[in-house]
């Protein structure tokens, strides 16, 4: 018999972490190869600077809207500030009346390979174009998060930077849109998930409910 256990409401929050659409780097990329040189190209192209969704990306998140209308329950947004977290959660999570929060402890790690489509634009450009967002936490000029190669002390950092986030936040139920390299740093390191990272990757937008306890998340 499994052991049980219980864990006070008050330390737990409900998290639906969703890794971002297909995006036009991911297509370009994906028809080669993990790993090729063609496949490692079509990731290095300027023409995808700060990627935007597919149409197979965009038909993902209205068939996931979809299957979420009558049940997603969310009081806040949370998502990284690249063009295809933030058109993916624009087109998932449609309720503008919650907050919403670009964070750039949420962004890609993209170890070391400081791929165009892992930079972003200028937070003014992002903020015309999802208004609904509050990039107050998102630094001003040219964006440099890719110029430095990250390792993993400093992935592991941002995880548990996120997670201190979602619990000082007030709301219960919080919705999370990042990418599949942070989000399986996360579930496999910091949140336990069984079958370590393989199984802890994250598809296009596949969407992970979670229920968090956070008593032991330090100040």
């Amino acid at each position: 018999m499994s052991v049980a256990f219980c864990v006070p409401l008050g330390e737990c929050k409900v998290v639906h972490f969703l890794r971002h659409a297909e995006a036009e780097s991911n297509a370009a990329a994906h028809r080669f190869s993990r790993g090729s040189a063609e496949y490692d190209a079509a990731y290095a192209d300027v023409i995808h600077f700060d990627s935007v969704l597919s149409a197979t990306g965009q038909a993902q998140c209205e068939r996931l809207r979809s299957q979420l209308a009558a049940s997603a329950r969310y009081k806040a947004v949370i998502c990284s500030p690249l063009r295809r977290t933030l058109q993916t959660a624009s087109q998932v999570f449609d309720d503008h009346s919650v907050p919403w929060l670009a964070l750039e402890e949420a962004r890609e790690y993209s170890q070391g390979h400081n791929r165009p489509c892992d930079c972003r634009r200028s937070k003014a450009q992002q903020q015309a174009d999802f208004p609904q967002v509050d990039f107050s936490r998102v630094p001003d000029g040219e964006d440099a998060f890719a110029q430095t190669v990250e390792t993993e002390e400093a992935l592991d950092l941002r995880c548990s930077a996120l997670l201190r986030i979602l619990w000082q936040r007030p709301e219960s139920h919080l919705a999370v849109v990042s990418h599949t390299g942070f989000l399986t740093r996360l579930f496999s390191k910091h949140l336990s998930w069984s079958g370590g990272p393989e199984k802890a990757a994250f598809s296009n937008c596949e969407l992970r409910s979670v229920m968090l306890a956070f008593g032991d998340v330090p100040d």
